[in-house]
């Protein structure tokens, strides 16, 4: 592998996001930054980030790495309640995203290096401040894959 595990795994979520079926279309991209894309935000816009690595000694000599990796899911909303609120006809399919993409992060199976999906994150469904002051969905998970060797 001439690559660091991290940006492995990373362009593997995006491969298996590319290839899973959905409620919503969109094509995944592995970033370093989200910060440059929100001025981009035109359309649904998954991100794959390599955010984090645990290690620890594992059994024989060996080693245990945990590989923590981002996936956020943005738009821009352009709906608007009667009220001047959020209208949940946007953001519905939108919280359903978010749920399939925690269940399809399960299934991914890395091979290259070998490393399962061994949990999925998603402390806060989406980001209400983001909602609203900048009509703007934010959610993030994060798939925590396990690497031995």
């Amino acid at each position: 592998m001439n690559t660091a595990r991290s940006i492995a795994i990373a362009d593997a979520v995006v491969t298996a996001l590319g290839i899973g079926e959905f409620s919503q279309s969109f094509t995944a991209r592995r970033v370093y930054s989200i910060k440059g894309e929100l001025d981009k935000l035109s359309a649904l816009t998954v991100l794959v980030v390599p955010q984090g690595l645990d290690q620890e000694a594992a059994d024989r000599g060996g080693c245990m790495r945990d590989i923590r990796i981002s996936v956020g899911v943005l738009k821009k909303l352009t709906a608007v309640g009667d009220d001047e609120s959020v209208d949940h006809d946007e953001v519905d399919p939108l919280m359903l995203l978010v749920e399939e993409l925690a269940d399809f992060g399960l299934l991914i199976r890395v091979t290259d290096p070998p490393a399962p999906c061994v949990s999925v994150e998603t402390p806060l469904l989406f980001n209400p401040d983001a909602l609203d002051e900048d009509r703007l969905f934010m959610s993030v998970l994060t798939y925590t894959f396990r690497v031995l060797h």
